[in-house]
């Protein structure tokens, strides 16, 4: 349903000149389109299918509109507003995981490449998508950078982190033993980042 981006960028381009005609086509394009996004985010949240594409646009929504849906209304919106719910609405659009059916095939795809990783010799990194997402979050989409390979091995390392956890609530028979948090999670992956590399020294005082 997207249009071609390059008759896109054109309307962008056109309206931050100022072109009366194109601002037109700017909000009607918001208008037309508001719709079919919404009903795809809701499907991706059916489906537990909450990254990809969908995290993206909910960064957008939630940071720059407040708001959990994109807005098809455009009276009162600077043009500045509009061209960018445009652009996210746009980039949402045109993702192949914009669907359910695009999403799902990202993440098999991912979790075969997963799998391939630990034949390859990462055996902790975890395949299930609950787990991956937690380990995701922890590295950061937008903070600490790695390289593939610090990825690989820090991923595998929180991987390693977690079954240890599991291992020690199993070996104690204590139920109320948590699982590791979010915020454990991350301070393994800061350790990291700044040089530790021993399994041990990454987990010290958190297992």
């Amino acid at each position: 349903m997207a249009v071609s981006k390059l008759k896109f960028d054109r309307m962008i381009r056109r309206a931050k000149e100022g072109d009366e005609k194109a601002e037109q086509e700017l909000k009607q394009y918001i208008r037309s389109h508001a719709q079919y996004a919404n009903r795809n985010l809701a499907e991706l949240e059916q489906a537990d299918l909450t990254d990809y594409a969908y995290a993206r646009a909910m960064k957008y929504l939630n940071t720059d509109e407040g708001v959990q849906r994109f807005r098809g209304a455009t009276a009162g919106t600077s043009i500045t507003q509009l061209i960018a719910r445009a652009e996210e609405m746009h980039t949402f659009l045109r993702s192949t995981t914009h669907t359910v059916y695009g999403a799902q095939s990202a993440w098999e795809s991912q979790k075969s490449g997963l799998m391939a990783l630990n034949e390859a010799g990462y055996i902790h990194i975890p395949t299930d998508r609950e787990t991956i997402k937690r380990i995701s979050k922890a590295l950061g989409n937008d903070g600490l950078k790695f390289t593939q390979a610090e990825r690989y091995d820090i991923m595998d390392k929180l991987g390693m982190a977690l079954e240890q956890r599991a291992k020690q609530r199993a070996e104690e028979g204590n139920e109320n033993l948590a699982d590791l948090s979010d915020s454990e999670l991350k301070t393994i992956a800061m350790r990291y980042a700044t040089g530790e590399r021993i399994y041990n020294d990454l987990v010290e005082g958190i297992l």
